[in-house]
């Protein structure tokens, strides 16, 4: 458990919580448009920043991913967090003007009018209908497109209808402006793509039921399961029910692997994507490396082979060179990572995938990697070789069970080195 104040009170609580979850079990309100509980946390918006005093030193966190620490005060409505949240709403009610929820949170800052030029967008760029697609129903039929000021919401690949999205309305309900709505063109979609006893419900898509077909042409409103749906839940099915196919991680040691993905020895994982592999690091190497400040990456259309560079960490002045598990080419990149390497950190299986490749060599490449148990037995075996090399240099605690956090500063160029060498 963990110690800590908010705003002069003092509250207990599980170590891995973040502020803002905190905060709640204090009944302090913290603004937020780009967060959800059943969803990872994301700081896109920026509206939960507060600030937070560690010895001595205050700083401005996004609340949302900043995990609580013993003895920490947090401040969540004082006069430099007050500022700086009026100017983030300023820019967000500037680019999205007629967008309701701005306007109120305008109106309850005191804010009138925006001191910037304004636009006419609908989308904030949350990220809620992305990440509801991708970690809620496992399919991920929209993306992030483009950086900077050409960033938007897309099909990935650069399609213009996707082949995958199942019409569940998931993205409609966790977008904060009103920005998505379901059109009747993709309902026609699933009308042509299914016979009249083929239609299989939303919601056994969504994998909520295990079996119901549609007997209203997919007109959703209709139907009195739908309704059922809704008020069961309280919310959407996708956030409240997790897909029958999807399963928990599992804990190895003290890291945590995903049952379904493949993963290499030099501790990448690879998932399989519709003839594509999308590849990231796994747990072992994200607790190994800590927190990540800068990721150098390949171009699109770059080659890769196997056993080769295929992206660069770097941690302080620290860096950590990774190799590909398999050989193709680079055909799309996460792009949020390049903006915010610290979600590599946050959800290294999840929103922190680094590629996505088209394989060259998939079902031989496919057999080199480690699935199951194979991939559990290889884990503890690093475990446990990586407890006695920490052991030995006196970063681990006494009983050798957690491994100590910021190696990167706590040793030496050449044991830094040599770790990098052994484990990757």
């Amino acid at each position: 458990m963990v110690n800590l104040k908010i705003d002069n009170q003092d509250i207990e609580i599980q170590e891995g919580a973040t502020i803002l979850e905190a905060a709640k079990k204090l009944g302090i309100k913290i603004p937020t448009l780009c967060y959800n509980d059943a969803l990872s946390p994301y700081g896109a918006c920026r509206l939960c920043t507060v600030e937070v005093e560690t010895n001595g030193r205050k700083r401005m966190v996004a609340s949302c991913l900043y995990p609580v620490r013993e003895g920490i005060k947090v401040s969540t409505n004082g006069d430099r967090v007050i500022k700086a949240r009026k100017i983030i709403i300023e820019l967000l009610l500037a680019r999205s003007p007629d967008v309701k929820v701005l306007q109120d949170l305008a109106k309850e800052y005191g804010i009138e009018k925006p001191r910037f030029s304004l636009k006419k967008e609908d989308c904030i760029l949350c990220g809620m209908c992305v990440r509801v697609c991708t970690e809620r129903l496992g399919i991920g039929a929209i993306g992030f497109e483009g950086r900077g000021t050409t960033r938007k919401i897309g099909i990935p690949f650069g399609l213009e209808e996707s082949d995958v999205c199942v019409g569940c309305g998931a993205c409609t309900y966790v977008c904060p402006t009103g920005a998505i709505q379901m059109e009747t063109k993709a309902l026609s979609k699933f009308r042509q793509s299914f016979g009249i006893n083929e239609r299989k419900c939303r919601y056994m898509m969504m994998g909520v039921v295990d079996y119901k077909l549609c007997p209203n042409n997919y007109e959703c409103w209709r139907c009195d399961i739908d309704q059922r749906m809704e008020e069961t839940f309280g919310t959407h099915p996708a956030l409240a029910v997790k897909k029958t196919a999807e399963k928990e991680p599992i804990k190895v040691e003290e890291f945590l692997i995903e049952p379904d993905l493949f993963y290499s020895a030099g501790h990448t994982w690879v998932k399989r994507i519709n003839g594509r592999l999308r590849i990231g690091l796994d747990d072992f190497a994200r607790r190994l490396i800590g927190s990540i400040d800068d990721i150098k990456v390949k171009n699109i259309n770059d080659e890769i082979k196997r056993g080769e560079d295929v992206w660069q960490l770097i941690c302080g002045r620290r860096q950590a060179a990774m190799h590909a598990p398999i050989e193709g080419k680079v055909i799309d990149t996460n792009i949020d990572i390049l903006d915010n390497p610290k979600i590599i950190s946050a959800s290294p299986y999840r929103i922190g995938w680094i590629y996505t490749l088209e394989p060259y060599n998939l079902e031989e490449d496919m057999k080199k990697l480690l699935f199951g148990i194979k991939a559990k037995r290889y884990l503890i075996e690093h475990s446990n070789k990586l407890h006695q090399r920490l052991s030995s240099i006196g970063v681990t605690i006494t009983d050798g069970g957690q491994i100590a956090s910021a190696l990167h500063q706590r040793l030496s160029d050449k044991e830094w080195q040599e770790l990098i060498n052994e484990f990757f």
